[in-house]
């Protein structure tokens, strides 16, 4: 007799609406600057919830790359250094327009970075099957 292996289901709008409504929260503890006990285990929660979405989402989606034909992979990839390379180079050309002589490079090609990463590859990681 063969055993039925359970997956487990992500759901984004649980997910969504958990991020939201926690990250909301710690908004309101940090901006008024609220020092009791409870708040501060609050956003080491909400912290070590950032870390294990974060882990999940790199595990998924690496799991759901390796489903991928090889023609999809190049053009997410494509669409990955398109999107990098217009997003570093307008927030350069932003960041030079509005404060000339002051250049943060680690800040702009972070937030590109992050920004192409998840337009090209997040929505593999609520990828139940392989197309």
């Amino acid at each position: 007799m063969k055993m039925k292996r359970h997956q487990f289901y992500f759901n984004p709008i649980l997910f969504y609406s958990v991020f939201i409504l926690s990250t909301t929260a710690t908004i309101v503890i940090v901006y008024k600057d609220i020092e009791h006990s409870l708040a501060v285990k609050f956003i080491v929660g909400y912290v070590i919830f950032l870390l294990v979405s974060l882990y999940y989402f790199i595990i998924a989606a690496t799991s759901n790359i390796r489903k991928l034909k090889r023609i999809q992979i190049r053009k997410r990839v494509y669409t990955f250094i398109i999107s990098f390379t217009l997003l570093s180079s307008s927030s350069f050309a932003l960041n030079n327009f509005l404060n000339p002589g002051v250049m943060d490079y680690y800040k702009i090609f972070s937030i590109a970075l992050g920004i192409s990463l998840g337009i090209a590859f997040f929505d593999l990681t609520f990828r139940k099957e392989s197309h």
